[in-house]
Order: C-alpha cells, then sequence, then structure tokens
C-alpha cells in the first residue's frame, strides 16, 4: 500500500458546461474550452494524476477518486486512501474508443456483443468486463483475468480523461463504508487533508452506481453483476441480451463473491451510521402509513430515546391534524432544506411560522423525528436516485439512530434505485404492505410470507406443505406444524412451553434454552405420531454444530418444514433459532443456516459451536446468575426468584435441560391438562343471559321508581 501522506486539500469548482466535445462519435473525441480557471483546474489535475497523486472529479454517477489506471502507484493511494480492501477490485474509466483499444489485449478488438451496447449507452453509467491485458495492474484488478470498463458521460470527467492521455481508475471518493458522495462537500467531509485537490463540479445528476455488464464469462447468458443507472428492462431488449440474468436475484455464485470481478459483490458498501429499515412501495397511502407508524411504535420500545429519520418519496405532506404525531417533535423538509410541515410541543419555537424558511440547527437538535422529501417517485424516479445518497449523508450528520425508506416500485429509473439500496445498508431489514393486518389482532401473521409459504408447485397438487409457526407471548412459547387448504390452516401437531415442568423445566420457561426444548418436543411429537421418530432421531447430544437432516436408504423422506417467524425481527440470536435448532435436533429437515444463531461472527463468516452449545444447555444465563450474585445479591434474590424457590442453581442447569431433553425423546406425547374446576360455572357471572326487551323496560322502571324513592325522602328529611 501506498504511505499516507498530509495534504491541505484544494476545492476547485468548475462549471461542466465549460467544455463542449467537438465530435459526435466516441472514438476519438476533443474538447474545447474558453474558461480559463477551468483550463488551469484541468491542467493542475492532470499533473497531479501524471505524478501519481490522487484527485476527487464529478461523474454523471457519483464523486470518484481518480488515479492513473495504469500506475501501482496512483491505484496504490485509492486503497490506502479510502481504506479499501485490496481484493476488491477498481472500475477503469476512458474518454474514447481509441484509449479502451489501447488498453486491450494485443491485437484483440472489442467483443462484437458489446457493440451496439456501446453505441447505445456510452457515454453513460455501464461498465463493461473485458480481458486484463498486461498493461493494466494486477492491484486494479485484484489478480482476476478480466477488467471493468467505463466510458463516464460527465464533462468534466471526460476532458480530464483526455487531458491526461491515459485511464483513470476511479471508485466513490468516500471513506469505505460511508454513502457515496454526489456533492464536492460531501467528498471533502471524508477525504479533507487525505487528498491534494477536489474539483467541484455541482450535484451528480445520477447519484446511482454504473450497472456492470458481464458478457464475456457466457456470451450466450450475459449476467449484470452489480445493478445501477442502467437497468435490467434497458438492457434486455438490446441484440444478444435476451437471456440476460441478475446477479443475487436469478443466481448466486460464491467462488465470484469470494473473487469478485467487479466492486460491489463481496462487501457491502455505502452504509449510513444509522440503521435502515427498507418499506417495500405501497400504493395506498393509508397502509404506508401504518407501516411507518408500526416502525416507529418498535424503536420507541428500546431503552433510552431515538432519533428517526423518514425519506419519504410521496408527496402528500405529513398532515399536522394526526393524532399519531400530537406526542413528539416532527419536522418535513424537502430537498432544498424548507420546512414544509412540522409540530413542535416546544413553545421557544411558537415564531416558526414561515415553512419557506430554511432549516435552523437549533430547531432541528430538539427533533425525535426528520421527515425529509426525495422527490416525486411517480413523476421523477430519476429525482430519488439523485437525492438518495446526499439525504443519507444529510441524516446521519443530523445523527439519527434509524432511517425509514419509503420504497418505489421497480421499473425502470425505479429498478435501479431499489436495487442500490441493499447495497445502501448494512443491516437492512424490508417490509412489505401485504404485511398488513388491519384486523383486529394485528401483528401475528406475515400474511406476505405465508402466501410463499404455503403456494405449492402444480404438480405437487394436493401435497402438504408444512411450516414451523413459532410464536412467542409474555409467559409462553408456543410452535405448531401447520398444513394449509383450501378451507384455511390445519395443525398436524403443537407444543408449548408450559409443558417442559413435565419434563423437569419448571422455570425460565421463554428463555432461548426453554425455546430450544419446545422445538424439541415439537419435533419429536410429530415424529412420532407420523412414526418416523426411530428412523430420524436428530441430535441425541446436543454440541452446537449444523447437522441437517439427511434422507436414508431404503426409508421415506425426512419430514420437511419451512420456517414461519410471523413479524417477529429475526436478528442474530434470535430465539426464533433457538426453536428452529431444537426442532431441527429433534429430526426434522428444516432448511437454515448457521448465520443466525449465537456465536456466527461476520467478520470470519464462521460459527462458534461452543457459545451456540451454551446456549442450548441454558449456560449464559447460568454465567449471568453467577455475576449477580457475586456484584448484587439483593438483584439476584428479585430476578431469580422462581429459581431460588425450585432450588435450582446456576451449577443445576445444565443437567437440568440434559435430563428434559432425554425425558422429551423418550414421551413427547400431548398429556391433556386435568381440569379442577368448572370454569363454565365460574364465568358465567362475565356471559350474562341477555335480557328480553320486556325484561329491559320493566329494570329501567325499577330504577326510575327506585331514584323517586330516593329523591322523596330527601324532601322528607
Amino acid at each position: 500500500m501506498a504511505t499516507i501522506t498530509t495534504y491541505n486539500t484544494e476545492i476547485c469548482s468548475v462549471e461542466p458546461s465549460a467544455f463542449k466535445f467537438t465530435l459526435e462519435n466516441i472514438e476519438d473525441p476533443q474538447f474545447e474550452t474558453n474558461d480559463q480557471n477551468a483550463r488551469n483546474v484541468l491542467s493542475r489535475a492532470a499533473s497531479l494524476l501524471c505524478s501519481g497523486e490522487v484527485v476527487a472529479i464529478p461523474t454523471e454517477t457519483v464523486y470518484g477518486l481518480a488515479a492513473n489506471a495504469l500506475s501501482s502507484q496512483g491505484v496504490g493511494k485509492i486503497y490506502s486512501t479510502k481504506n479499501r480492501p485490496a481484493d476488491n477490485p477498481l472500475i477503469v474509466h476512458i474518454s474514447s474508443l481509441k484509449m479502451l483499444r489501447s488498453i486491450l489485449q494485443n491485437g484483440q478488438d472489442i467483443p462484437a456483443i458489446y457493440l451496439p451496447l456501446i453505441k447505445k449507452f456510452w457515454p453513460g453509467p455501464l461498465t463493461i468486463l473485458l480481458p486484463k491485458s498486461n498493461i493494466i495492474p494486477n492491484e486494479v484488478t485484484c489478480n482476476q483475468n478480466t477488467v471493468a470498463i467505463r466510458f463516464p458521460s460527465h464533462p468534466i470527467a471526460r476532458a480530464l480523461i483526455t487531458e491526461c492521455g491515459f485511464p483513470l481508475a476511479a471508485p466513490s471518493a468516500n471513506i469505505s463504508g460511508r454513502p457515496s458522495p454526489t456533492l464536492g462537500i460531501h467528498v471533502l467531509n471524508d477525504l479533507d487533508r487525505k487528498i491534494p485537490m477536489i474539483i467541484d463540479g455541482g450535484q451528480c445528476n445520477s447519484g446511482v452506481e454504473s450497472t456492470v455488464l458481464d458478457a464475456i464469462s457466457n456470451p450466450k447468458q450475459p449476467v449484470i453483476l452489480r445493478p445501477g443507472g442502467i437497468t435490467f428492462e434497458d438492457l434486455v431488449v438490446m441484440p444478444g441480451m435476451s437471456e440476460l440474468k441478475v446477479y443475487k436475484k436469478d443466481f448466486v455464485d460464491k467462488n465470484l463473491e469470494r473473487a469478485p470481478t467487479t466492486p460491489g459483490m463481496k462487501y457491502k458498501h455505502y452504509s449510513p451510521d444509522a440503521k435502515v429499515i427498507l418499506i417495500d412501495a405501497i400504493k395506498e397511502e393509508k397502509k404506508m402509513q401504518m407501516v411507518i407508524e408500526r416502525e416507529i411504535n418498535e424503536i420507541r420500545k428500546e431503552t433510552g430515546k431515538k432519533r428517526i429519520g423518514l425519506l419519504k418519496t410521496t408527496l402528500k405532506n405529513l398532515p399536522t391534524e394526526i393524532a399519531y404525531y400530537a406526542f413528539m417533535n416532527y419536522i418535513e423538509i424537502n430537498k432544498n432544506d424548507k420546512i414544509i410541515n412540522f409540530h413542535l410541543n416546544c413553545a421557544n419555537y411558537a415564531e416558526v411560522n414561515n415553512h419557506n424558511i430554511l432549516i435552523d440547527s437549533a430547531i432541528i437538535k430538539d427533533m425525535d423525528l426528520i421527515f425529509y422529501r426525495l422527490g416525486d417517485s411517480i413523476k421523477h424516479p430519476e429525482e430519488i436516485a439523485r437525492e438518495l445518497f446526499k439525504s443519507m449523508r444529510y441524516l446521519d450528520e443530523l445523527k439519527v439512530d434509524y432511517i425509514i425508506v419509503e420504497g418505489i416500485s421497480e421499473k425502470k429509473e425505479g429498478l435501479a434505485i431499489m436495487n442500490s439500496l441493499p447495497a445502501i445498508v448494512d443491516d437492512m431489514r424490508t417490509l412489505s404492505d401485504i404485511k398488513l393486518n388491519i384486523a383486529e389482532g394485528a401483528g401475528k401473521t406475515d400474511y406476505y410470507a405465508r402466501k410463499r409459504l404455503v403456494v405449492q408447485a402444480k404438480n405437487k397438487y394436493n401435497s402438504p406443505k408444512y411450516r414451523l409457526v413459532v410464536r412467542f407471548t409474555n409467559k409462553d412459547i408456543v410452535v405448531q406444524i401447520i398444513y394449509a387448504k383450501l378451507q384455511g390452516d390445519f395443525v398436524l401437531a403443537a407444543a408449548n412451553s408450559h409443558e417442559l415442568p413435565k419434563y423437569g423445566i419448571k422455570v425460565g420457561l421463554t428463555n432461548w434454552a426453554a425455546a430450544y426444548a419446545t422445538g424439541l418436543l415439537a419435533a419429536r411429537r410429530v415424529l412420532t405420531n407420523l412414526k418416523l421418530a426411530d428412523k430420524y432421531e436428530g441430535v441425541v447430544e446436543p454440541d452446537g454444530t449444523i447437522a441437517p437432516i439427511q434422507p436414508l436408504e431404503d426409508a421415506p423422506r425426512p419430514f420437511k418444514a419451512y420456517l414461519d417467524v410471523g413479524l417477529k425481527r429475526t436478528s442474530t440470536g434470535s430465539k426464533v433459532f433457538a426453536v428452529t435448532k431444537g426442532a431441527s435436533d429433534g429430526g426434522i429437515f428444516i432448511p437454515h443456516s448457521e448465520n443466525r444463531f449465537p456465536g456466527y461472527s461476520a467478520e470470519t463468516k464462521s460459527l462458534d459451536s461452543e457459545v451456540l452449545r451454551k446456549y442450548i444447555y441454558g449456560g449464559h444465563v447460568a454465567d449471568y446468575m453467577r455475576l449477580l450474585q457475586e456484584e448484587d445479591d439483593d438483584r439476584y434474590k428479585r430476578q431469580f426468584s422462581q429459581f431460588i424457590e425450585k432450588g435450582v442453581t446456576a451449577d443445576d442447569l445444565e443437567d437440568v435441560y440434559k435430563n428434559a431433553h432425554a425425558k422429551i425423546r423418550a414421551d413427547p406425547s400431548f398429556t391433556p391438562t386435568n381440569k379442577t374446576k368448572d370454569y363454565k360455572t365460574a364465568f358465567a357471572k362475565y356471559h350474562k343471559k341477555r335480557l328480553n326487551l320486556k325484561q329491559r323496560r320493566n329494570k329501567v322502571q325499577q330504577k326510575i321508581a327506585s331514584f323517586k324513592r330516593a329523591q322523596a325522602a330527601e324532601e322528607e328529611e
């Protein structure tokens, strides 16, 4: 890596319109300018690039951190300045087809399949993969045999590359992991004193990265490796593109991710500091509002005050009469920092009555909710793309904890924007309008997911498709094996954590280990009912490793069920996956992976089986009991009073769960509760018999007579 040097970063403003290209074709276009300042800036930038330095430049997508693509020194400075992973390849930018041919392998011409695309989309946000020649340093391609090439359309970028006479490698001009810059000030915020020069050409037109296309690895089936400004719909109609596929949407290749040929495949990038929640496109604003309110409620349940930003793609203002927002301070602004709507409980802001004034930092600092309008997603989706990264950075600067994004439909420009969103966030959850359950009791079933869980292939007509349904209450864990018919859902078997005392687990009936035991009980029960318990025992002594059920020879296939979590959040370590692990170890085949179990490391991409084993046997509870007993005995006695009452100590927990697992396997059958009380009589007072008309009138007359008697008694006194 190149040595990092401290600079006095110079920002040079240049109007893109200062450069005019004399030729319509792109074989070898030249530019002219009458702006002496633009000429001087271009000359200084080219001089820096020739000497192996880096310069931030505007493109039609985002600002790029440019260096000489033919110089290992310059490319090394890109990696060190951005703190970019060394195995994340770069895109090479050219300014003419003549320059492109000069960096191809000797005697090789541009592949014919690319020619119609080049003619239509270049200059523009389309990157193509080509065979790498020896003239391109290995640092650019990370030792791959292909190189990604792009012809930018931004006048300043084109003019600078032409002035230099060599191609430029130019990833986004930000620290790796931050949202891409669409303004010069964004670059300065990230790279001040790290680079010598920023050419400020105003706001980028697109705001969405370029589309990366590979049509040479398999010419019969081209692949979009990274969606961007040129959409699938734009490309699929072009010659040779009828079999076009989209990576991660149509297929996944683990080998390709381990050794990516283009940026954006292996590493998540463009991530704001705040957590991001994406809501799928919803046509009805009322439903969109309900989803947003539900998410805000969930966030407000968390410990400590949370600030929330909402990126709006709908035109309608947030009505101040909505009672839901009356308890909090909120403000709605547009992309020009003008107030559209607000609600302020604080009397200090009573003078804020003009919606057209600029945002004041003193007003913003006390806001609970900040609504930022991106633009009109229906008429001008390109506005959303242009404002997306800018708005992410803006809300980050306001120190919000969560960013909620109103989704837009996946059509044309909308598809490019929606496909770019997963790359923007580090841990994003998506929500759909079909997930709404407006009826009483909402929040239990995810109907969007349920539809996918029950739909069966046509050639499997009338074959049950089973779901492992997991639901949690304050005091119970409910696990059901359910299958759907036209008449509705039917329960094949069920288990509840309140059955666990029968097996020796008398306390902690809602913790992780209890959830595992409940999943194990459900699995053994259904397999016993289906007479498969002897054939598929599962994992008798769980050690924290992942062991999916495999089919046996000369035996029925394993019982298969799909996990149905409803609307419960499926973060790493969730008790939902405790039930999954218990049911899987119990002998049910449940498609799942290891990356949501406790002990999984996102950095090493591996699971620590010892950590998972500790959770299965309640080791995490035992550790907390010991810690609390040492540090605060009074709190320990309060928090674990039921454990103390039942005589369960931290040292007993592993044996309790081991014995329970053995007992469950020995007898998983359901034992009905013996009713010791006549509940029909006991609860009759809550279900009084309805009075007829004559009885109701008589009751009214009695009340009137009683009132008159009381009145007469008062007068006599």
